[in-house]
């Protein structure tokens, strides 16, 4: 836990589609892994940047040699240390992908490399004339018809923070998957192993 308490370097979140950060920015205002090519989208660029996001070129493997999941490790490690009262805490989308919010995918272990106490929430959204989740329909055309829906509703079930073991701050493996089933207790999503 950062120094004085409060929220963990990292929130463990189900990801459901474009909206998920808009809840995750009003709860926690964290920084989040992007994809590099936000950082020249207009005014969403400036965002990720006062955020403190973390860019990742996509389907890239060479570069740094700590890559994605080191340099994620490293700012975990250093929120939890209170050197750097301004570090926001990291959001992790650990299913690495959306689904259509009736599953729950493996999560991903970059996640859990630190061995830190996560704070796990789970969103859902109530089943309204569109559904949030990407789907196939392109990003402007389901902006626009959720923004034409009268009302939208999504529960966060911010869960109590989740503290690992021994055996899984030295298994990230062991550690993502227990978090993902101790989330499911309470989603009570369909398991699955799609990837």
């Amino acid at each position: 836990m950062p120094k004085g308490g409060g929220t963990p370097p990292t929130i463990i979140s189900n990801h459901v589609g474009w909206a998920d950060i808009l809840v995750h920015m009003a709860l926690y205002y964290p920084s989040f892994v992007a994809k590099s090519g936000l950082r020249t989208v207009p005014l969403i660029g400036a965002i990720c940047e006062s955020m403190q996001c973390l860019f990742v070129e996509r389907g890239r493997v060479e570069g740094p040699a700590q890559g994605i999941a080191g340099r994620l490790k490293s700012r975990m490690l250093l929120a939890a240390s209170g050197q750097a009262p301004d570090t926001r805490p990291v959001l992790i989308f650990a299913e690495g992908t959306t689904t259509n919010g009736d599953y729950m995918l493996d999560f991903r272990s970059g996640a859990f490399l630190a061995g830190m106490p996560v704070q796990p929430v789970i969103l859902k959204y109530r089943r309204d004339r569109l559904s949030h989740s990407w789907e196939t329909i392109g990003a402007a055309r389901h902006i626009f018809l959720t923004l034409c829906q009268p009302l939208s509703s999504v529960t966060a079930l911010e869960l109590p923070v989740y503290i690992p073991s021994e055996a899984e701050r030295k298994d990230a493996r062991l550690y993502a998957s227990n978090v993902r089933l101790h989330m499911n207790k309470v989603a009570k999503l369909q398991l699955s192993t799609a990837t």
